[in-house]
């Protein structure tokens, strides 16, 4: 009896295994076709992935579950309202600020070589070279730098009417999250149900892990950064002042390029403080080389911890893979991801090799009923229309 049990749950098994590798590989195969419009849902999947623990967080508290996801919206809505009323004109300045501070430093070569008494030959070529590259950056736009801002800012908005339709899917995502969930638990089977669960588990904890710290060391050597200029601005003038926002933003950003991306405000940095003096340069050289000490030996151990310790070596390499493959998306990413290869590909050759023992399955999840928070006029889908009387019978869903 017990044979034709477990006879019965293999072939089970199977089945289960012969339709999900079918639907994998349709499902691969439409993905595959659509390659080209697939980013804006796998972004949209992002951003749904990291709201959907805020949204968790208020429904603990009685937020309705729509009103939670609403108000994440309004939010976001409000914070994209000051940046373009606050940050950008402070953004466009620092811009124009180094424009003209790079200017300066190509003007003063020419001179700079006449003065260490350079062949007159070599100093009328260099002459010739800056005339050239700066007639060349005017071609970019009435105002150099500034002038290629507005074509950023309407790329920029390019993209956001690309993504029209993600508060939708996001909203239709999250307000039935808990049924998505049992769905995907249901399909799994029963044997592999506790492993993918646990690699699950690790993944997410890793991208947790890596986002807390990204963005905590982001707002340290960003606030470092803009202090930093604030004071080569007591020193050398108004240049590093005007630069100080622009340097911010990009010394937040750059920490999720790990290694090479802390050398993006150092450069800019020095290139603002040649445009001043010879002295001012190797001052803003000298003091953001000081902070990139600061962030590798006391910033980022206290910060990162072990959450995501890779190889340097290895680092550049997915680095360069990941930039290579994805561009600049793929640069961001790169070392989360190679994280979670590397650590689920331990877990799984530990567990295939027996040298760890079988995790405890986890209690299926319950589908979460969406009449705790069902928006009047959006009709409910799923598990919770299963719960409505003859009187009130659902609407068909979407």
């Amino acid at each position: 009896m017990d044979r034709d049990s477990s006879q019965a749950t293999d072939d089970r098994t199977r089945r289960q295994i012969t339709v999900l590798v079918v639907f994998g590989a349709l499902l691969g195969f439409f993905l595959f076709a659509a390659l080209g419009a697939i980013g804006p849902f796998v972004i949209t999947l992002v951003v749904a992935y990291f709201m959907a623990p805020v949204v968790d967080a208020l429904q603990r508290r009685r937020v309705p579950r729509w009103a939670g996801i609403l108000l994440i919206f309004l939010v976001f809505a409000v914070c994209v309202i000051a940046v373009l009323s606050f940050i950008v004109p402070l953004v466009a300045r620092s811009i124009a600020a180094l424009d003209g501070a790079s200017r300066e430093l190509l003007l003063g070569i020419p001179a700079w070589l006449a003065s260490v008494g350079a062949p007159a030959e070599i100093v009328d070529a260099a002459s010739a070279a800056v005339d050239a590259a700066l007639a060349s950056a005017s071609t970019i736009g009435a105002g150099g730098l500034l002038g290629s801002l507005v074509g950023v800012l309407f790329g920029v908005l390019g993209i956001i009417l690309s993504f029209a339709f993600a508060p939708f899917f996001i909203f239709y995502l999250l307000i039935d999250a808990g049924s998505v969930v049992s769905a995907f638990d249901r399909g799994i089977p029963h044997r592999w149900r506790a492993d993918i669960w646990a690699v699950i588990s690790i993944a997410n904890r890793a991208v947790r892990q890596w986002l807390r710290a990204t963005v905590l060391q982001g707002l340290v050597m960003g606030g470092l950064s803009w202090l930093s200029m604030l004071g080569l601005a007591l020193v050398f003038g108004s240049p590093f002042s005007n630069a100080a926002i622009l340097l911010t933003i990009v010394s937040f950003f750059s920490e999720f390029i790990p290694i090479i991306g802390p050398l993006i405000p150092l450069v800019m940095a020095t290139v603002i403080g040649l445009s001043v003096s010879p002295e001012a340069g190797l001052a803003a050289f000298i003091v953001f080389a000081i902070l990139q000490q600061i962030e590798a030996n006391i910033v980022a151990p206290r910060i990162e911890g072990e959450a995501l310790a890779l190889h340097p070596a290895l680092v550049l390499a997915v680095l360069i893979l990941g930039l290579a493959a994805f561009g600049v998306v793929g640069a961001l990413f790169a070392t989360v991801f190679a994280s979670i290869y590397l650590i689920t590909g331990e877990y799984v050759f530990r567990r295939v090799s027996g040298l760890i023992d079988p995790p405890t399955p986890p209690p299926a999840p319950e589908p979460r009923p969406l009449d705790q928070g069902v928006v009047p006029g959006i009709p409910r889908v799923g598990p919770a229309a299963a719960g409505a009387t003859a009187e009130e019978e659902p609407s068909p869903g979407i």
